[in-house]
């Protein structure tokens, strides 16, 4: 009776959990506290995969919907804090198109989730606003949808300490700006290749300083 109690007590504390998070970080207010949104839409995945598994429906096919359920969430949180952020002016474009790609409302290539989410994190950082200049475009990042372009490059020194530090956690594979504009000395002080501190040469930095280049893994 104690291990069934304890048990009732765990599933119920858990179900609320989830559930505040889900409608709080997730439906309310899912640019606000990015962990909460996290722990909502994990939480869902999760619920819906222990519900397959309690009525006995067939693993192979059910679970695999249901991260499917979870990632659709989790994209669909990004989007919707997105859109915020673009109807209060924290970000903006050079052109109408690039919203679209932005939010994945275009034909052809996607940018990636995680671009997504780094450009989520890079308007909740800012205090005024970052102004993209270029997405999908010819080859490499770019043409893969993990790549951007901020062109008010005068946020730098504001954002780019910050960012720096979460290179790793962002999943941030390049990161190229002359950071002479902004006043230091070192060209290459926050640059990064292929995840790690990186000095670029001089002609590929003079093609950076009038824009902030970031490009994700995935």
């Amino acid at each position: 009776m104690a291990s069934n109690t304890v048990a009732a007590l765990y599933l119920l504390a858990w179900a609320v959990t989830g559930l505040a998070a889900l409608i709080v970080g997730v439906m309310l207010y899912p640019d606000v506290i990015p962990t909460v949104s996290d722990l909502g839409t994990v939480w869902l995945g999760l619920a819906v995969a222990a519900g397959y598994a309690y009525f006995g429906l067939t693993p192979a096919e059910n679970l695999g919907t249901a991260r499917l359920m979870a990632a659709s969430a989790t994209l669909s949180a990004t989007v919707g804090a997105l859109e915020k952020h673009i109807q209060n002016g924290k970000i903006k474009f050079d052109s109408a198109s690039l919203e679209a790609e932005l939010l994945g409302k275009n034909q052809g290539q996607k940018v990636s989730e995680t671009l997504q989410k780094l450009v989520l994190h890079l308007a909740d950082t800012v205090s005024t606003h970052v102004r993209i200049s270029s997405l999908l475009r010819g080859s490499g990042h770019h043409g893969a949808g993990r790549a951007v372009d901020i062109g008010n490059e005068e946020i730098a020194a504001e954002i780019l300490p910050e960012i720096v530090a979460l290179v790793g956690a962002l999943s941030i594979d390049e990161l190229i700006f002359d950071a002479s504009v902004a006043g230091k000395s070192d060209r290459n002080e926050w640059n990064y290749d292929k995840g790690k501190k990186h000095n670029y040469d001089t002609a590929t930095l003079d093609k950076h300083s009038d824009h902030i280049h970031f490009a994700v893994l995935s």
